[in-house]
């Protein structure tokens, strides 16, 4: 009643409408292809922005989607046809990237993506605003602030406790009363503060072992450091050190000095025979010096692996049972020729004959003759 519709020339509708407090828009409720009065629209209240995405079967409200695998084909007036990755279940901790949560928390017109089939499932994707996400007890209660992450429940968030992707932040507290929480959809990285953290390895905050790459300037860790695979260094951490024939020294030069003196240890990689003697010296934060004893008569090269590890105020075991500072440093030695004895002249001894007696034999008949026995 008292709305007038009028047709011009070129088939434009215009007409007079009663006083709305709604948006100036026209709606119909009818399905398709149905006989139904256009009217002023009646939007329900809404407190997000959502955007539609094919998803797969089985998908429902409050629940957190990520790309899958499955591209779905768009017709775009504007841009053509296009292609998107369907949107599935999230299903393992700090999951990324995200999508958002499917909600159904918005109107007709704070939703966009109608490009989207209708046999390809298109389901609203809260992508800012508050939205009911489901959520479990997997990092314990929620509290008003924390930020959420996806959970090893599909499609369900958990609380935050660790550096991370996340999907919002809990705009009240939970602790297993029901199935959702009211969350302000905020997909992004979550650092926790420094002040909570505890624990690097897998703690309740500041793990950073969830991402693909860290890079810092520089690192403090006040507990232990696990590598599960493989440790990479500098070439100021370990080397190799070669002794040409002929050489007496090598000298190793860190191309950064380190801030505090490092103990450095090598072994031999040749299958040569080494005479005499190897040791280290001279060493201090800029690098230390190889040294072969016998170098110098040494006809093949020798080479050596070598480690340098610096070491924060590091201390001397002494046999005795006492420890000091790791303060001194193996100074060189010259290298002392082994002396050998001289050889004595020979000198001509005299030679001095054996002395025999000689016994003097006496004519026999000279002999005294035997006298009777009376």
């Amino acid at each position: 009643a008292g709305t007038n519709f009028s047709v011009n020339a070129s088939g434009n509708i215009t007409g007079t409408f009663a006083a709305a407090t709604n948006d100036k828009a026209l709606c119909h409720e009818g399905g398709a292809g149905a006989t139904d009065a256009i009217e002023d629209c009646t939007a329900a209240a809404t407190a997000d922005y959502a955007e539609k995405y094919p998803t797969a079967p089985g998908i429902t409200y409050g629940q957190i989607v990520v790309p899958g695998s499955t591209l779905i084909a768009t017709q775009d007036n504007n841009h053509g046809s296009q292609q998107i990755a369907q949107a599935i279940l999230s299903s393992t901790p700090y999951q990324g990237p995200i999508y958002g949560v499917v909600s159904n928390n918005y109107g007709d017109f704070t939703s966009a993506g109608n490009n989207i089939a209708e046999l390809d499932n298109p389901m609203p994707v809260a992508l800012v605003g508050r939205v009911p996400v489901s959520v479990v007890n997997e990092n314990g209660s929620i509290a008003i602030g924390d930020f959420l992450a996806t959970s090893s429940t599909p499609g369900a968030a958990m609380k935050a406790t660790q550096a991370g992707r996340v999907i919002g932040m809990a705009l009240e507290n939970w602790n297993g009363e029901k199935d959702t929480v009211m969350v302000q959809v905020i997909n992004t990285w979550y650092q926790p503060p420094v002040a909570d953290a505890n624990d690097l390895q897998g703690g309740n905050a500041n793990a950073v072992v969830v991402a693909d790459n860290i890079t810092a300037t520089d690192a403090s860790f006040t507990g232990s450091v696990t590598v599960a695979e493989h440790l990479y260094g500098s070439r100021d951490m370990a080397g190799r050190a070669r002794l040409n024939a002929g050489d007496n020294t090598v000298r190793v030069t860190f191309e950064t000095p380190y801030d505090f003196q490092p103990v450095v240890t090598f072994s031999p990689r040749s299958e040569e025979l080494i005479p005499g003697r190897v040791w280290v010296s001279s060493e201090d934060e800029t690098g230390f010096t190889l040294n072969h004893s016998a170098g110098s008569s040494t006809a093949y090269p020798l080479e050596f692996n070598w480690i340098a590890v610096g070491v924060e105020e590091a201390l001397v075991t002494v046999s005795d049972g006492t420890t000091e500072r790791f303060t001194v440093n193996v100074v060189e030695q010259p290298l002392v020729e082994e002396v050998l004895p001289e050889e004595q002249p020979v000198v001509d001894q005299p030679v001095v004959e054996e002395l025999v007696p000689v016994v003097e034999e006496l004519p026999i008949e000279e002999l005294p003759l035997e006298q009777p026995i009376e």
